[in-house]
């Protein structure tokens, strides 16, 4: 199966087809508390406002606002936004945006930035256009991004496996499925292929850009962000030491693909 990292047009449909698949998001309160923790400790302080990109199904964003927060949640399926804005009919201070990261129009500035899980679609250059616009476009002063960035560790591990997931007897819309990883050495992709048992012809791929700390310092020149923190698992990654270690941080990376980068505005 051809992937292009170039096009971008899977992405829709892929995450369309994730809500008719497994329905609303896995997430709930008890593991929604780490991040709620990371904004509480590095988000903006002057205000409660918050750009989520990438909210898929809204569970975060509906979780932030119940603890006070308000939250602009941009996301690019639009069952997805369908499910935010059914949350939003109980949370006035949710509000749910159609669109692409590169394409849509924001005209708030917020001191706090969220993307969970959603960086790395597309190719460098794609990465390199939102961060920037991320930065001039998007973030107060002095404001932050918090961001998850998928790590070659993990699926590098993964590569060549496969898992059988029986149907989500509560979601109407789920299949049986079979899904299948690979990884792209010379991209550095990560590439997660979803295949219905009966529906072979309905099969959706996805492929993400991974990065590793030093290849992430690499992609910030010129974007008018640096690095605050690196968090994983909730810890400090020490990167600003130069010695050169052989312990792997990310030993353990095949059950936690991704790390946080706390990214401050310049």
């Amino acid at each position: 199966m051809i992937h292009h990292e170039s096009k971008t047009d899977w992405i829709k449909t892929f995450y369309d087809s994730a809500v008719e698949w497994w329905g609303e998001s896995w997430y709930d309160g008890e593991n929604l508390k780490d991040r709620l923790k990371i904004i509480q400790q590095y988000g903006g302080q002057e205000d409660k406002r918050i750009l989520e990109l990438g909210a898929g199904t809204g569970e975060t964003a509906a979780y932030l606002c119940d603890h006070g927060y308000s939250v602009t949640a941009v996301d690019i399926s639009r069952m997805n936004i369908e499910l935010i804005n059914e949350m939003s009919k109980k949370r006035p201070s949710l509000k749910a945006v159609e669109g692409d990261f590169l394409k849509v129009r924001i005209e708030e500035k917020f001191s706090t930035i969220c993307m969970f899980e959603s960086f790395g679609l597309g190719s460098d250059s794609d990465q390199r256009k939102l961060l920037r616009r991320i930065a001039h476009s998007w973030l107060t002063d002095n404001g932050v991004l918090i961001m998850d960035v998928y790590h070659p560790c993990g699926p590098i591990k993964a590569a060549g496996t496969k898992q059988s997931l029986d149907r989500l007897e509560n979601v109407p819309g789920s299949v049986d499925m079979t899904e299948y990883s690979y990884y792209d050495g010379i991209k550095n992709r990560w590439i997660d292929i979803w295949e219905p048992v009966n529906d072979k012809a309905s099969t959706k791929i996805q492929s993400v850009r991974c990065y590793s700390p030093a290849d992430l310092f690499l992609l910030l020149a010129g974007s008018g962000l640096k690095v605050q923190n690196i968090l994983y698992k909730g810890q400090s990654v020490d990167f600003k030491n130069d010695e050169i270690k052989t312990e792997n941080a990310f030993e353990d990376s095949e059950q936690n693909y991704a790390y946080t980068a706390i990214l401050r505005k310049k």
